[in-house]
């Protein structure tokens, strides 16, 4: 006997639900990750991101070894999600270089840097946090063409 697609077989929480195995799986992860529903859609909101990634900008304009870093992102391949094209990536060469190197471990959420998300995210991305990565990629574009 042949399972249906995963796109049509369903799993039950309580009666009279039902969802698809990917909808059971992105709510697991979410589940785990501590995420609540109306943060996630939030996060969807390239304004949600706006204030971070202001003291984000705030703070590479202080560093004294940064001079003129604004023209050295190229905001076309921008991608807060990729560790060689974001923000830090170009400064620094990856993400983790420039975290290091600026000692903000613990910070880069706060300054707009990357998106809180609770929980690993290098094997499967939940729609709605594709979307806020997209979101902080997008608050950083609008930023850095002021």
């Amino acid at each position: 006997m042949a399972l249906p697609p995963m796109s049509t077989f369903t799993y039950r929480r309580e009666p009279g639900y039902s969802m698809t195995a990917l909808q059971r799986v992105e709510a697991l992860l979410e589940e785990r990750a501590g995420f609540e529903p109306d943060l996630l859609d939030a996060m969807g909101e390239t304004d949600y991101f706006k204030p971070a990634v202001e003291r984000g900008a705030d703070f590479l304009d202080r560093v004294r070894d940064l001079p003129e870093w604004r023209p050295r992102i190229n905001v076309e391949i921008l991608d807060i999600g990729s560790g060689l094209n974001c923000v830090l990536g170009q400064l620094y060469g990856t993400y983790y270089d420039g975290v290091e190197e600026l000692g903000i471990t613990g910070r880069c959420a706060d300054l707009g840097f990357t998106v809180q998300t609770g929980s690993c995210t290098c094997c499967y991305l939940t729609p709605r946090q594709i979307r806020a990565w997209s979101s902080l990629t997008e608050a950083w574009r609008l930023e850095l063409r002021r």
